[in-house]
């Protein structure tokens, strides 16, 4: 994988996709951009998808395999970041397929701002379902200064994928998907890139086509995975991490990020709850974040009616004695 070079590296991990697999790779060799490299993490495949990877890295010379230990989306990611080489990073699944103008406007969207990281929308479709058009609007490009980045819509936190990223950005502020977390992984990296970036561009052009099917969580394989919950949790104070170590405690996004990462650890405190020895478990792990406790508090006119209710229970759960009758209420919110 010596002397390559790209403008635009675009990152696909692999987990047991043979039936999806070979359509995503060529949506990526009919792009109208040339100047690219696949790097295709094949993250311990079971199935025919290590062989389809071999086969295209064989017959086109830009295509870059790399084979490993089945580690989770989180890890297969982290490695194609390390071998990469473009000046933009695009994440791609391995079951999704894109219009051949994608990284063609994408990167032009880009250079036109000078933006840090491009966003379009998305067309979701079906598991058998094989759309490639993209659906272009006719609406002006969204750009979010570093003053207004604060505005963006949570939407944007939600998926890795859809985007394009200066490789600069992830590389100079050490940014990196963790591998502890394997369910929402995106949004923190996601909140990582935001508190790190000057501009942002939101197109409404849709160019993804994501598919919905049953069993693509690609970390899925890996047993032992702990609750939404716990993962949710830690998400939260590893934000504080790294808004800590970057410094940027002050500006607005930070505490716009925390309120945002404190109302997925209440909402997932309810998701959890399954019986009464791990209510008190999650309960005791939530009560010993003071920080987040008060984040909450402070902004719960902000949560929806459900979530406010959550909030108010809780306060009452520093009354053991309450929490056979709190759990019981917990049970009948669905949030």
């Amino acid at each position: 994988m010596n002397n390559r070079s790209a403008i635009i590296s675009i990152i696909i991990p692999v987990y047991n996709v043979e039936s999806f697999l070979s359509q995503t790779i060529e949506s990526v060799i009919n792009q109208t951009f040339k100047d690219w490299e696949l790097i295709l993490v094949d993250d311990g495949s079971t199935d025919y998808s290590s062989v389809i990877c071999d086969e295209y890295s064989d017959t086109d010379n830009r295509i870059y395999v790399i084979h490993k230990k089945n580690g989770g989306v989180s890890s297969a990611r982290n490695v194609g970041i390390e071998h990469a080489v473009g000046d933009y990073i695009v994440f791609w699944d391995s079951d999704d397929i894109c219009s051949e103008d994608y990284l063609e406007s994408m990167y032009n969207y880009a250079c036109d701002t000078n933006a840090d990281v491009v966003y379009s929308d998305t067309i979701f479709i079906s598991e058998n379902e094989n759309v490639t058009h993209s659906e272009k609007s006719k609406q002006p490009l969204t750009i979010y200064t570093k003053e207004y980045l604060v505005q963006l819509p949570f939407e944007f936190y939600n998926t890795v994928w859809g985007k394009i990223y200066k490789k600069s950005i992830i590389l100079n502020n050490n940014i990196r998907f963790d591998n502890c977390i394997s369910r929402g992984e995106d949004t923190l990296f996601i909140y990582m890139i935001a508190l790190c970036i000057d501009i942002v561009v939101h197109s409404r052009d849709k160019f993804v086509n994501y598919r919905i099917r049953s069993g693509s969580l690609m970390r899925s394989a890996i047993t032992n995975v702990p609750s939404l919950f716990i993962q949710s949790l830690a998400k939260y104070k590893k934000l504080l991490c790294f808004i800590k170590k970057h410094n940027v405690e002050e500006i607005a996004l930070s505490s716009k990020l925390k309120w945002h990462a404190a109302y997925l650890v209440i909402c997932d405190f309810n998701r959890s709850v399954s019986n009464f020895s791990e209510f008190r478990l999650n309960l005791e792990l939530l009560l010993q974040e003071k920080s987040l406790c008060y984040c909450v508090q402070q902004n719960k006119r902000e949560y929806p009616l459900r979530v406010r209710i959550n909030i108010m229970l809780i306060r009452l759960m520093h009354y053991k004695i309450l929490w056979p009758l709190l759990y019981c209420c917990i049970k009948q919110i669905r949030l």
